[in-house]
């Protein structure tokens, strides 16, 4: 299906529905993406790289929602420098995504509260923890959430806006690629050279 896509504008136009139909879709290879951040577990400036599941996404705004624990790395990195790369792949199309976005953070607002109300129980109780995300344990029951533990305080929301994409098809008949950037109130595409 990726060979009939022809123009830049089409592919932006089929990168959108596929991350949409990765919220709906536990299945779907654009549920889960690898994001990219600066500042490393070590304490210093390396990248740091960790899955997450995208929960929301909206075209008009360029838009695309993550949650996380307050108390991890990861929302500290984001705090200090707040942008990431998404980077997605899809084995069966042999497709790749990666999304450059500057990042919002939302703990103690509606947003944080409407996505917190709802989020089901079970995944609730992911922010549930005794422990702060990453601290050494004896055994693993430990990282398991408090019975009865209310996990909101520790609840992030994560609001990526995307400003740049790279699109790659790995074809069989030869490998194409495009990158977008936003400027103004629109997608610039250009292929570029894969």
């Amino acid at each position: 299906m990726l060979e009939t896509l022809e123009t830049p504008d089409q592919i932006l136009a089929d990168l959108w529905t596929r991350l949409e139909a990765g919220v709906r879709d536990n299945d779907h290879p654009f549920r889960l993406a690898v994001t990219g951040t600066i500042g490393s577990a070590r304490g210093d400036s390396s990248p740091d790289l960790r899955i997450v599941v995208i929960r929301w996404t909206d075209i008009a705004q360029r838009r695309i929602r993550f949650f996380t624990d307050r108390r991890s790395a990861k929302f500290a990195q984001l705090t200090a420098r707040p942008a990431l790369m998404l980077h997605f792949y899809d084995r069966e199309q042999t497709l790749q995504l990666r999304i450059g976005c500057d990042v919002t953070i939302h703990t103690a607002d509606a947003i944080a509260d409407a996505a917190w109300a709802t989020t089901p129980e079970s995944n609730r109780a992911n922010y549930a923890g005794l422990h702060v995300p990453g601290t050494i344990i004896d055994h693993p029951e430990q990282g398991w959430p408090a019975p009865n533990a209310d996990g909101r305080p520790n609840f992030a929301v994560i609001v990526c806006v995307a400003t740049e994409i790279d699109w790659l098809h790995i074809g069989r008949r030869g490998h194409r690629r495009v990158r977008f950037t936003w400027s103004g109130d629109q997608w610039n595409g250009a292929w570029v050279a894969p």
